[in-house]
C-alpha cells in the first residue's frame, strides 16, 4: 500500500506511472493522518472515561 518515491530497485518511469504513484503517496499521507487521529481521539475518550483532567497548553 505504501509506496516510496523512486530510490529503491523499482522506480516510475513514465509520466502515467508518476501521476499513480505521486496519488498513491498523498492517499497514503492521509490515511496515517486518520490514523494518528483515531488514535488521539480514543485517548480523549479512555481520559474522559477515566476522569482525568484533559491536557492543555496552558502553564499554571
Amino acid at each position: 500500500m505504501f509506496a516510496t518515491v523512486g530510490f529503491g530497485d523499482i522506480a516510475a518511469v513514465t509520466d502515467g506511472t508518476r501521476a499513480v504513484v505521486s496519488a498513491q503517496i498523498v492517499c497514503n499521507l492521509i490515511f496515517l493522518a486518520l490514523v494518528v487521529r483515531l488514535f488521539v481521539l480514543a485517548a480523549k475518550h479512555r481520559r474522559q472515561q477515566v476522569g482525568e483532567k484533559p491536557i492543555t497548553d496552558e502553564s499554571p
